[in-house]
C-alpha cells in the first residue's frame, strides 16, 4: 500500500469478507485489509471481464499473496448471485475465523447494451450480482454483527447510479438499488453498532476497461453523454491501490458515521448527498392544477433553501419545518 502508516489502524481482531476480491478493486481491498491484520475471506467466482465462465485461480492467488506476507486468508468461490451462495460466503468466514466483522460488497459484472434492446438475461444477471448479491450477503452477516454489537458494511455503488451513463441502464439500476439498500441497513443497524456506508469508486480496472470498450463500440462516441470514466479529459482515474485507503477507513473501529456515500476518483474524495428544496406550498392543496405546477416551477426548484433528510420520516419533518407559518412567513429551516 502506498502512503500512510500501516500501524495507525489495526484490525488483528477483525474478520473481513470481500466479495469480488480476485481482481481489480476487490483484490486491492482484500490486500489492504489483510495488511492491517484482518483475516480475509477472498470471495470470487472467477468470471471473465465479459462475465463468462468461472475460475478459482484469481481468489487462490490473492489468498496466497496474503499468506506469503504473513496474513490470514481463505478463498471462497461461491456466486453471490444466488441466495445459497451468498449465505455460504458468510458461513465460510464463521467456520474459518469465527466471526464476520467487516463486509465489502464489491462483487459485480457489466453487460453493456443500449436501453432499447437490453435483454432480460443481461438485466437480471447484473441485478442478481450487484443488488441481490449485496442484499443476501449483507443479510447473512447482519445477524452475527448485531450479536457482537459491531459491524462495518461497505457497499459499492457507482456515479452511474447517481448521475447516469450511456449503455449501462442495467448497471445503473442495480447500483441505484444498492444506494437504497445501504441506507436501509444503516438505519436498521445503527443501534446495534452496525455501520453501513457506500463508495462510488472511479478507477481503471480490467472490467472497467472492457466495459468502456463495449460502450464506445455501441455508441461510437467518447464525448458528451457517451463519455465514460476513461474518456474524460483531465487527471487519470485512480489506481485500485489508491482507492483502497477509503475502504480501510470505512471498515475501521475508528469510523462511526453511517449512511453516507463517498465518491472517490481523479485524486479527490467527496461526499455525495441527497437534498430536497424548500419547495412550493399551494395555498389550497385540494384545488391546485397542473398549470399551477408549471407556473411555480421556479419555486419548486429553487435551491436557496434545502434540507438533507436522513430517513423518510425525516423528510416529513422537513416539510413541516419549511411550511409557511402564515402568509409571507417562512418555516423553520434556513439556508
Amino acid at each position: 500500500m502506498k502512503g500512510g502508516s500501516v500501524t495507525d489502524i489495526v484490525m488483528n481482531h477483525r474478520t473481513a469478507v470481500v466479495t469480488g476480491a480476485g481482481n481489480g478493486l476487490g483484490r486491492a481491498y482484500a490486500l489492504a485489509l489483510a495488511e492491517r491484520g484482518a483475516a480475509v475471506v477472498v470471495n470470487d467466482l472467477g468470471a471473465s471481464t465479459t462475465d463468462e465462465g468461472a475460475d478459482r485461480a484469481p481468489a487462490d492467488e490473492v489468498v496466497e499473496e496474503i499468506r506469503r506476507s504473513g496474513g490470514r486468508a481463505v478463498a471462497s468461490y461461491e456466486s453471490v448471485a444466488t441466495v445459497d451462495g451468498a449465505r455460504a460466503v458468510v458461513q465460510q468466514a464463521l467456520d474459518t475465523f469465527g466471526s464476520v466483522d467487516i463486509l465489502v460488497n464489491n462483487a459485480g459484472n457489466r453487460r453493456p447494451s443500449p436501453f432499447a434492446v437490453m435483454s432480460e438475461d443481461d438485466l437480471r444477471a447484473v441485478l442478481d450480482t450487484h443488488l441481490v448479491g449485496s442484499y443476501f450477503v449483507t443479510q447473512a452477516a447482519f445477524g452475527h454483527m448485531k450479536e457482537r454489537n459491531f459491524g462495518r458494511v461497505i457497499f459499492v455503488s457507482s456515479n452511474t447510479a447517481a448521475f447516469g451513463g450511456t449503455g449501462l441502464s442495467n448497471y445503473a439500476t442495480a447500483k441505484a438499488g444498492v444506494l437504497g439498500l445501504a441506507r436501509a441497513v444503516a438505519l436498521e443497524g445503527h443501534e446495534f453498532g452496525v455501520i453501513a456506508n457506500t463508495v462510488m469508486p472511479m478507477a481503471r480496472t480490467p472490467r472497467s476497461q472492457a466495459a468502456h470498450g463495449a460502450i464506445v463500440g455501441l455508441s461510437g462516441s467518447t464525448t458528451g453523454q457517451n463519455a465514460t470514466t476513461d474518456s474524460v479529459e483531465g487527471p487519470p482515474p485512480l489506481t485500485t491501490d489508491e482507492v483502497a485507503p477509503l475502504v480501510v477507513a470505512l471498515s475501521s473501529d475508528k469510523w462511526t458515521g453511517t449512511g453516507s456515500v463517498y465518491s472517490i476518483g481523479y485524486g479527490r474524495i467527496a461526499e455525495v448527498f441527497t437534498a430536497v428544496t424548500r419547495g412550493w406550498y399551494p395555498s389550497d392543496p385540494s384545488s391546485y392544477g397542473a398549470q399551477d405546477v408549471i407556473d411555480n416551477l421556479k419555486a419548486i426548484r429553487d435551491r436557496t433553501e434545502f434540507g438533507e433528510p436522513t430517513s423518510s420520516p425525516d423528510e416529513r419533518q422537513l416539510i413541516a419545518a419549511f411550511a409557511p407559518r402564515s402568509a409571507g412567513t417562512a418555516g423553520g429551516v434556513k439556508s
